[in-house]
């Protein structure tokens, strides 16, 4: 079975705890091949090396050309919860071997919990992509006003009709001209480029973990692939410990270090106030509401003419009254409100 992985250096050991799990949950007689489109560095080579003493399988580090590095650079920004590395799997078909036909794709942010081999026997006919419906599915088609909006972090490629119909050129020029509707970076594009030629796959090659915005997922024994969507990363510490730990138990069998990382900007300080807003402990609550609060004052002190923000000054001041009640679930959820608005139209 091949498998694509795309990552930097900034997202190595995650990667690396993602290739683990996949690795470990693999049927004996499953043989892996690892594509992965990154630097090898010394502590990737270390780590790949000690995999071998444990595991069969294969790897092979692809480099892109100057000529399509050039082009990446041309690329939007992704949201902050993306790299910008996650563009590169759009070379894949260039650069992988032309016996291979297709190929599963996995973002860095997944751990594999069952064997997958089936996967790569989906029939995929003339679809370019097999995908799992996103989790904003309804909001994204219908801001795109296409049919369906899928989630690009768990795919299956065609690799095979990708080559037959040579779109790759294609698809650099589309996300070119573009690239101002592309809010979710290469996955928007995938999307608003391929259409209605991604065939709809069992969601339980892609469960979503919305960490820092319920309590109440669950995993089921069917599910074979979770993975941690949205900025609330596994390795952050505003990620519910429930979900977090899965990931620190297979980072943990890597060679990598993996520290839990502080907030280290605004948004992330709202995801904190978020996080510490599920808690049923007083003390967290309280903390959550100072974080809400530096949050809005630091906005209105710094940014009095960014329009996005002036829009929500009078949304803030009329919901002063309802801001300073004593229900703690109340100033939570009117916080929540103003932040959520601003944040989305700033992103």
């Amino acid at each position: 079975m091949d498998v694509l992985y795309c990552f930097d250096e900034d997202y190595e050991p995650y990667a690396a705890t993602s290739i683990v799990s996949l690795l470990i949950n693999s049927n004996e007689d499953n043989f892996i091949r690892l594509h992965l489109f990154c630097n090898l560095t010394e502590n990737l080579r270390s780590f790949l090396n000690s995999l071998k003493k444990k595991y069969k399988f294969f790897f092979k580090i692809y480099n892109l050309s100057n000529e399509d590095l050039d082009i990446l650079k041309q690329f939007p920004n992704p949201v902050m919860s993306v790299s910008k590395i996650a563009w590169t799997r759009i070379f894949a078909p260039k650069y992988i071997d032309n016996n291979i036909e297709k190929i599963i794709y996995l973002d860095s942010d997944t751990i594999i919990l069952k064997d997958i081999t089936e996967m790569i026997d989906i029939s995929l006919g003339e679809n370019f992509l097999g995908a799992v419906l996103d989790y904003s599915n309804n909001k994204m088609s219908t801001y795109h006003k296409i049919k369906n909006y899928f989630n690009s972090g768990v795919l299956i490629l065609n690799l095979k009709l990708f080559r037959r119909k040579n779109l790759i050129q294609e698809l650099i020029n589309f996300i070119l001209l573009n690239y101002k509707q592309l809010k979710f970076g290469d996955q928007c594009a995938l999307n608003l480029f391929f259409k209605d030629q991604i065939k709809k796959i069992d969601n339980i090659y892609n469960k979503f973990i919305i960490s820092n915005k319920s309590s109440q997922q669950n995993i089921n024994t069917t599910d074979k692939i979770i993975h941690f969507v949205t900025s609330a990363k596994p390795w952050k510490s505003y990620s519910l410990e429930l979900y977090q730990n899965i990931f620190l138990e297979y980072s943990k069998l890597t060679t990598y270090n993996l520290k839990i990382q502080s907030p280290k900007n605004m948004y992330e300080d709202w995801q904190m106030a978020i996080h510490l807003s599920k808690y049923n402990d007083e003390s967290k609550i309280l903390n959550s509401i100072k974080i809400y609060e530096n949050i809005l004052n630091y906005m209105f002190k710094t940014y009095p003419y960014d329009n996005n923000i002036m829009s929500f000054f009078e949304l803030y001041s009329n919901s002063k009254i309802y801001l300073e009640t004593n229900n703690l679930k109340k100033k939570i959820d009117n916080y929540e409100y103003i932040l959520s608005n601003i944040f989305e139209v700033n992103e």
